[in-house]
């Protein structure tokens, strides 16, 4: 058995990294991600195209703006602005403009993924003493708080037939549950005694992508919610792989590659559904993490 203070590790990794939103169907667009250029590790939202190329500053502000998370249609983003402990969740268009700040306050709101039909946003927050998982409506502002519970629930990811999978260590370690979006139907995904977290619905809301604590690193697995088949892994390497992302047409994932463990230059990589054809999409010389695969519509 593992130390526990490199179990506990893991899982502040884990977490740590992110969660990517759901992949709604469609053509594959550009990639978002979050991105550090300096040594302070200042954190600005970023686009590129999904070979890599034509990278571009989207916030570029003095405050730290990650987490990007892309609507169905692929003209919004929402995505996370704060410091100091303080963190909410925002939404603007494509280009940067129109930026609106949905949810906020005191402490963290952080993690956002939007709904199919672009009404709402769910995330999770720390409003309550632990973290659990929220819906706000972004017609009327009103946030409805799903989970209740002395335990963390987060990373929600919504699907295009309308469950909401998230991470949670109720059963003593980071699980993979669903549920409904008024929280009812709760159903666990995985079972086990290692951390399994930052869960990411692939297009046609069938499978999860998802990080698992493999030692003191994570790899990458897919698994079917209806938990007729084992998980699948699909990264095997030296390297701590996170935050998986899909590809709007379901063929490739993109995901979180810390290179070196005694550096924090995470690189964003992309491979086939299968784990094969892994290729690096930005340098070493920055921090990238957190990618989300812009979907746009079928020609």
């Amino acid at each position: 058995m593992l130390p526990r203070a490199l179990v506990l590790a893991v899982v502040v990794a884990l977490v740590a990294a992110g969660a990517a939103s759901a992949a709604f169907p469609g053509r594959n667009g550009k990639i978002a991600f979050s991105r550090s250029t300096d040594v302070a590790l200042h954190y600005d939202v970023f686009t590129m195209r999904s070979d890599g190329t034509v990278k571009r500053n989207i916030t570029s502000s003095a405050t730290d703006e990650f987490d990007p998370a892309w609507s169905a249609d692929g003209k919004r983003f929402a995505y996370v602005r704060g410091a100091g402990g303080n963190f909410d969740v925002f939404t603007m268009e494509a280009d940067g403009s129109n930026r609106i700040r949905v949810a906020g306050g005191q402490g963290v709101q952080w993690e956002p993924a939007w709904a199919p039909d672009g009404t709402k946003l769910v995330f999770s927050s720390d409003a309550d003493g632990d973290f659990e998982i929220c819906v706000v409506d972004l017609a009327t502002g009103v946030i409805t708080q799903l989970t209740s519970n002395a335990v963390s629930d987060g990373q929600p990811v919504w699907s295009k037939q309308g469950r909401i999978a998230f991470a949670s260590d109720s059963d003593g370690d980071l699980e993979l549950y669903t549920m409904k979006p008024d929280g009812s139907d709760l159903r666990q995904v995985t079972h086990n005694l290692v951390p399994d977290a930052a869960p990411n619905w692939a297009p046609g809301g069938v499978r999860l992508a998802f990080v698992r604590g493999v030692g003191v690193k994570s790899e990458i697995y897919v698994i079917r919610v209806d938990g007729t088949r084992a998980a699948r892994r699909l990264t095997r390497n030296q390297k701590t792989d996170s935050a998986p992302a899909w590809s709007p047409n379901g063929r490739k994932l993109a995901f979180q590659r810390q290179w070196d463990e005694t550096d924090l230059s995470g690189r964003i990589w992309t491979m086939l559904r299968d784990g094969t054809i892994q290729r690096v999409r930005t340098p070493r010389s920055s921090d990238a993490k957190q990618p989300d695969w812009q979907p746009l519509p079928l020609l």
